[in-house]
C-alpha cells in the first residue's frame, strides 16, 4: 500500500519539477508538455515490465542474482503410441517388456 502512496507522490513532484524546468526562459514552449509525457511514458513502461512494482522487482532480482527462469516445458512423448497412452514397442498396455 505504501508503494502506491510514495509512487504517486514521486510522480506528482517529478511532473511539477519538470514543468518548472520546461517553463524557464530559453526552453521551447512545448518543453513542459514533452517532459510530462516522458514521465507518464516511463510510468507505463514500469507498469508493463515491472507489474509487481519497482521495489519488489528490484529486491527480487537482487536476491536471485539473475532474472527468474521459466519452468521447463513438458517433454513430448517419444512415439505416437506413447502419446496416446499405449506402450512402446507394440506391447499391450501394462506390460513393460522386461521379462
Amino acid at each position: 500500500m505504501w508503494g502506491a502512496v510514495v509512487g504517486s507522490t514521486v510522480i506528482t513532484v517529478l511532473v511539477q519539477v519538470l514543468n518548472n524546468l520546461g517553463t524557464r526562459p530559453g526552453m521551447p514552449s512545448y518543453a513542459s508538455s514533452v517532459f510530462s509525457h516522458a514521465v507518464y511514458a516511463l510510468l507505463i513502461l514500469v507498469l508493463l515490465f515491472l507489474p509487481r512494482g519497482l521495489l519488489p522487482s528490484i529486491t527480487g532480482r537482487l536476491r536471485q542474482g539473475r532474472p527468474a527462469a521459466e519452468p521447463p516445458a513438458p517433454r513430448p512423448a517419444g512415439t505416437a503410441e506413447e502419446a496416446l497412452g499405449g506402450s512402446p514397442r507394440g506391447l499391450p498396455p501394462g506390460r513393460s517388456g522386461g521379462g
